[in-house]
């Protein structure tokens, strides 16, 4: 299977600021920028509620992947993006690096999180025996359309915590890039969020919770796993 981007998302909700999109705020962000990461500006939309704001980020660009933590109005925004499927022992390694300079960022600060999501999108070239047997599980038929698509909702749990386990797969035409290398052709993109539930509004994560974060991103990796096969 050849594949075309894969991305680590890793969504911590908070109940309110903790960086304004200031350029005061890149003083804060020292830790990140020791490590080689560059400060900028952007505009991130709020899927809950589709508000737009203006947010700070950090960037960097680590060998064969890139990095960034988002800081938005809503939440903290952690990525990996990369052309190939990173292993897990490559992608904990970076999320570690990732939550430790969080924890360098806000050493002085007691930081409470509601909600945590992890999320996974990857595409593939198309091929006939990847769409076939992806298309076997989901549908549980051998009549494969020309252009199709798979959306599943379920109720889960990690570590005790109630999910929401969101699949979506989504076999059509694409156009890709990434680091200036554009694919256009025939994909099979998968896309996995693992999300703590709504219902539970309490401040019972922080920026230490990074063992629970390791088990759901670990349930988000079988989940695609499975798809994959």
């Amino acid at each position: 299977m050849d594949s075309i981007l894969s991305t680590v998302n890793i969504n911590l909700f908070l109940p309110h600021s903790i960086l304004p999109a200031e350029s005061k705020s890149i003083i804060k962000l020292m830790p990140f920028i020791q490590e080689g990461f560059f400060p900028g500006h952007g505009e991130a939309s709020n899927t809950d509620t589709g508000a737009k704001s203006k947010v700070i980020r950090v960037d960097k660009v680590a060998g064969n992947v890139n990095l960034f933590s988002i800081f938005s109005p809503w939440g903290i925004h952690l990525g990996i993006e990369s052309r190939e499927v990173l292993s897990v022992d490559v992608l904990e390694k970076e999320i570690t690096g990732l939550f430790s300079l969080l924890d360098a960022t806000f050493s002085s600060e007691v930081i409470k999180i509601f909600r945590v999501a992890t999320v996974i999108t990857t595409g593939f070239k198309y091929e006939s025996e990847l769409e076939c047997g992806i298309y076997k599980r989901v549908f549980k038929s051998e009549d494969i359309s020309l252009e199709w698509s798979f959306r599943q909702v379920r109720l889960s749990e990690v570590e005790g915590e109630r999910i929401f386990n969101n699949i979506s797969v989504n076999k059509s035409h694409a156009s890709v890039g990434f680091r200036g290398d554009v694919y256009n052709g025939d994909a099979i993109v998968i896309s996995v969020d693992n999300n703590t539930h709504t219902s539970d509004s309490s401040l019972r994560f922080s920026i230490d919770s990074l063992g629970f974060v390791k088990k759901l991103l670990a349930k988000t990796i079988g989940d695609v796993n499975k798809l994959v096969g």
